[in-house]
């Protein structure tokens, strides 16, 4: 139950972050619809580093893999995935967003 609100809590904070970026691009005049074509964007307009960007790839071909094929193997690989890599990005982009904030 723990790592099934983990991944369902990811997962809304995944989709609030590329919508959230979406609407950036959107002020910046450029216009993106696709979840992997806004994280190529953000990472051209520098809202994402490198390795975030490349994080939040992977932690979206996961979470699709995860929505269509469930076992408890992919389940605790998300849950280590999430824990080590896809939180950390998601607060790498905050961090990003705070600066350009602050400028």
């Amino acid at each position: 139950m723990e790592r099934a609100g983990l991944v369902q809590t990811f997962t809304f904070a995944f989709e609030l972050a590329w919508k959230t970026l979406k609407d950036l691009l959107f002020a910046d005049g450029l216009t993106e619809h696709s979840p992997r074509g806004t994280l190529r964007q953000s990472l051209q307009q520098e809202y994402l580093t490198d390795d975030d960007c490349e994080d939040l790839l992977d932690a979206l071909d996961k979470h699709n893999l995860l929505a269509h094929t469930y076992s408890e193997e992919a389940a605790l690989l998300v849950e280590a995935l999430i824990k080590g890599k896809y939180f950390p990005a998601l607060e790498g982009l905050e961090a990003s967003l705070k600066s350009r904030l602050d400028q």
